[in-house]
């Protein structure tokens, strides 16, 4: 018992080292933001991995001691040699090292399907265009524009001076930041004889498919006749199209019936676009999205301001950043904007974390296998010493060392085909569990 314990507690020090240093290798390597601040080696977490070593030394070393002190010790004189190890000793072992592959084949069978799923984001096209966008975000003061003509004439403004920028190639508004991950759900909508209840809305001004280069595939677009006062109109994505009207009718001027905090108002179909991913990558497909004119909506609390550049716009970005800033300021004072990037720059930093995430798990994995592989050696390793008198009576009766070794082989390969066996169904529920993390899993 004294000889595990000992050995356990070398081994958890050991351990937290090397988690020490894998944690600031990770920080060093991972994307922003994607650790947080309070991930770190402390006091308490230094006593929770010197208790979990101590635990299982104990456990390590108490069943051997007991399974030895069951034995007669007359008898284990008698029979002299390496005999001390019970049938239920043996046992333990394969219960153990049937865990052991179990859990190693979870682990690489979950690295590799994170991998598949980083691989389908990197190939999956957002559906935007990114490479000449710059997105802000920004918040206007509470009470400056209370009424909506004082609101529709200062995003005017602000559209105008956006496009005046040298070097812009075209503005648009929206009213919710382009791939946050921010879920804007709305109420049931009625929509033809269908009801469609999971769809994203996102108000925007007539420039915002043009400028993202999402296609206009029937109808038309929101026009300056669209505006406050008017009856509600909206343009809704290919996939709203085929949840609201599935047996292929035609959307255009159809009424869609929202039901709100007990209010009812309707918005008549325009218009029908691509399929694009403006609100979120990782998800399996694009979901249903509403778009409703945001110089009819007018909403008083947060707006974001998209322009499009002449040339790629990260490859200038001091200058985009500040023109962008001053002309915002020019017209709304100093607001604070954030989601200021590059839309180039926000995809890149949506498929970082996936893709370090596979990474991290995929190292875990290749350690995980490591270990199993250093386990099952040694478990066999001890094995086949204990049985080295059966192995000795078995030669002197005329069995082969080919025999010998094909005996012990396949009792390997059984346990480890059980152990796997184990370990990929247990892997298939886990994938189930991770799907959120995954894209098209």
């Amino acid at each position: 018992l004294t000889e595990a314990l000992l050995l356990a507690i070398a081994g958890g020090g050991l351990g937290l080292a090397l988690a020490c240093g894998a944690l600031k290798a990770i920080r060093l390597l991972a994307p922003a933001g994607w650790l947080p601040a309070a991930a770190r080696t402390d006091g308490p977490l230094a006593l929770f991995a010197f208790g979990a070593a101590l635990l299982t030394g104990l456990i390590a070393g108490w069943w051997p001691a007991r399974q030895s002190l069951r034995r007669d010790p007359q008898a284990i004189l008698r029979g002299g040699g390496p005999g001390i190890a019970a049938a239920g000793s043996a046992t333990a072992r394969r219960v153990l090292l049937l865990a052991e592959v179990a859990l190693a084949a979870v682990l690489l069978v979950s690295a590799l399907v994170l991998v598949r799923g980083f691989a389908r984001i990197a190939g999956t096209s957002v559906g935007l265009r990114t490479p000449n966008i710059v997105t802000s975000y920004f918040v206007p003061p509470r009470g400056a524009f209370p009424h909506s003509a004082q609101r529709l004439a200062v995003y005017r403004r602000l559209l105008r001076r956006a496009r005046a920028i040298p070097g812009a190639a075209g503005a648009a508004l929206t009213g919710a930041p382009l791939l946050a991950g921010m879920t804007f759900f709305e109420p049931p909508v009625h929509a033809g004889r269908a009801v469609v209840t999971d769809f994203h809305h996102r108000a925007v001004t007539s420039g915002y498919f043009r400028l993202l280069g999402i296609p206009l595939l029937r109808g038309r677009n929101f026009s300056a006749a669209d505006r406050h006062g008017t009856p509600e109109v909206a343009i809704i994505n290919r996939a709203f199209a085929r949840e609201g009207w599935p047996h292929g009718g035609n959307p255009l001027g159809r009424q869609m019936v929202i039901h709100w905090h007990g209010q009812r108002w309707t918005a008549r179909v325009i218009g029908v676009v691509g399929d694009a991913r403006d609100n979120r990558l990782r998800v399996s497909a694009p979901p249903p999205e509403i778009y409703t004119s945001l110089l009819q909506d007018l909403p008083p609390t947060s707006v974001g301001l998209l322009l499009r550049t002449r040339g790629p716009a990260a490859a200038h970005w001091p200058y985009w950043r500040r023109a962008l800033r001053q002309q915002i300021w020019s017209v709304l004072g100093s607001v604070p904007i954030s989601f200021l990037h590059p839309l180039s720059a926000v995809v890149a930093k949506n498929r970082a974390g996936p893709r370090f995430r596979a990474a991290v798990l995929a190292a875990f994995a290749f350690l995980g296998l490591l270990l199993a592989a250093l386990g099952v050696y040694g478990v066999f390793a001890y094995a086949a010493a204990q049985r080295s008198r059966e192995f000795g009576i078995r030669l002197a009766l005329g069995a082969t060392r080919r025999d010998l070794t094909r005996m012990v082989v396949s009792d390997a390969v059984r346990l480890m085909a059980a152990g796997l066996a184990i370990g990929l169904l247990a892997a298939w529920f886990a994938a189930r569990a991770m799907a959120h993390w995954l894209y098209a899993i």
